[in-house]
């Protein structure tokens, strides 16, 4: 039977209701502490919102099942409070995402977190600044975590005795896998999965059902709409989001990988590329970011110095003093994307008065 209705976020379209049953959650629970030891020692500091999966489901329902206490701080983002209060609580086991850890790190005094068993991060890929911030101040390595809301949310997570760095790690127990193919990406596909922790399906505003999952293989498989590739080992390495791709001249590009190469650029600033029609080109690319001085010229000499394709450049490189957020703590890509397409509509209307 039904036990949690939990919308999406909404960051790339319309919020959809996720239908979560009472298996799906307490197996998600069974299947997680097959990788991660919970005792009733450990005491759980968490912050992340109970209205997102993540927070609910892994900072609240799972520490609850097995007896461990927690303490729920009702925001992430008090960089300063939080690390004393972990210091404090004497907390073992802390659930973050990587922009709220890096803003931990920042403030935090060396020991405050020493006595962390499990730092485990999930939401957002993790930055190898960050997970080398934590090592250096704190001589602590992050778990890096993979999950949807529509799996209840844990799909994989690295572990302290099987961690390969810069992947999500490998599947839960009793999750089938498989990745699809996608028309002009070379590496990786589709990330799909089956099993007992995939939700009972949608709940859409324009339909009085639930529908359940299914794809090309049948019922019961979810279509993440992430980019993956799975090495030899097992280990998923989540390579974007399938919408969050643009055409460039005929030409697929991952616009997380354009993020990436400006993180190598400006590191330590936040960086949000998104992408808008182009009548030359099939579609162009914009990206948002937090550093005053970044400049086209600067990220073009990155990509030759790495040897990355000329496509990653984006066509305009804009400063934003803050980027929008969700609740979550998730870049808002919606609102960027709008920011983008009216920005592009007045220079065109610009254009229009001069000729």
């Amino acid at each position: 039977q039904p036990a949690l209705l939990l919308f999406t976020s909404g960051s790339e379209g319309a919020p959809k209701g996720v239908v979560l049953s009472h298996r799906n959650i307490l197996s998600n629970f069974a299947q997680v502490t097959c990788h991660i030891n919970f005792t009733e020692q450990d005491i759980i500091f968490s912050c992340l919102p109970l209205f997102h999966s993540f927070g609910l489901n892994a900072g609240c329902l799972m520490p609850l099942f097995c007896g461990c206490r927690i303490f729920l701080y009702p925001t992430p983002l008090h960089y300063r409070i939080i690390p004393e209060l972990v210091y404090d609580l004497g907390a073992t086991i802390l659930f973050g995402a990587n922009t709220f850890l890096k803003g931990y790190a920042r403030y935090a005094h060396p020991y405050d977190f020493h006595t962390l068993r499990y730092t485990v991060a999930g939401a957002e890929k993790l930055d190898n600044a960050t997970r080398e911030l934590w090592m250096e101040k704190f001589g602590i390595r992050i778990l890096e975590g993979y999950g949807v809301t529509e799996a209840s949310p844990v799909i994989s997570v690295n572990t302290a005795i099987v961690s390969k760095a810069g992947t999500v790690g490998r599947p839960m127990v009793d999750l089938e896998c498989y990745l699809a193919p996608v028309e002009g990406i070379e590496r990786g596909g589709r990330l799909a999965v089956r099993g007992p922790n995939v939700m009972l399906g949608y709940l859409r505003a324009d339909q009085e059902t639930i529908q359940p999952p299914a794809t090309e293989r049948g019922p019961g498989w979810y279509d993440t709409g992430d980019i993956a590739d799975i090495d030899a080992e097992g280990f998923i390495t989540i390579l974007g989001r399938a919408k969050r791709f643009a055409k460039v001249g005929g030409e697929m590009v991952s616009l997380t990988a354009v993020e990436g190469l400006a993180l190598q650029t400006w590191p330590g600033f936040n960086h949000a590329a998104v992408n808008i029609p182009d009548p030359r080109k099939g579609e162009r690319i914009i990206l948002y970011t937090t550093c005053r001085e970044a400049s086209r010229k600067t990220y073009q000499e990155t990509v030759r110095r790495l040897g990355a394709s000329e496509l990653n450049i984006p066509r305009e490189i804009i400063y934003q003093r803050h980027l929008p957020a969700l609740s979550t703590g998730k870049t808002d890509y919606r609102a960027l994307t709008a920011l983008a397409e009216k920005a592009a509509i007045t220079s065109e209307e610009d254009e229009s008065d001069i000729w």
